[in-house]
């Protein structure tokens, strides 16, 4: 094994025992629940066939943003926000909680809100 390889394994080892990876982790935790907090509204999945999905993308371009996660066609209680945006296009969208648990953004038209 070169020096370098065990020096870098060494001060590895050293940074998990002393706890430095605690805080990043915390931060990350952290930054998830604000995120889950603003979704405060439900929703159920409608209008969606058989054999398919409802695609979650990054932002909200369905065009141009890479899909992150999807929904059930019988997703019930969705967390999602209050608030509709209106992408590009004119497409409406609403923040979500994909399957996955990642937050993106899926078609308005494909939610019913539950009270």
């Amino acid at each position: 094994m070169k020096i370098s390889t065990r020096l870098a394994t060494i001060v590895g080892a050293s940074a998990i025992a002393a706890g430095a990876f605690t805080t990043i982790a915390g931060t990350a935790d952290a930054a998830t629940s604000t995120q889950a907090t603003k979704l405060k509204c439900h929703y159920n999945v409608v209008r969606v066939p058989k054999g398919a999905y409802l695609k979650v993308f990054k932002k909200a371009d369905y065009k141009k943003s890479p899909v992150i996660g999807s929904l059930s066609r019988t997703a019930k209680r969705v967390p999602g926000a209050c608030k509709v945006t209106v992408g590009k296009s004119r497409v409406r969208y609403i923040k979500v909680k994909a399957g996955n648990g990642r937050i993106g953004y899926t078609g308005a038209a494909y939610l019913k809100k539950v009270r």
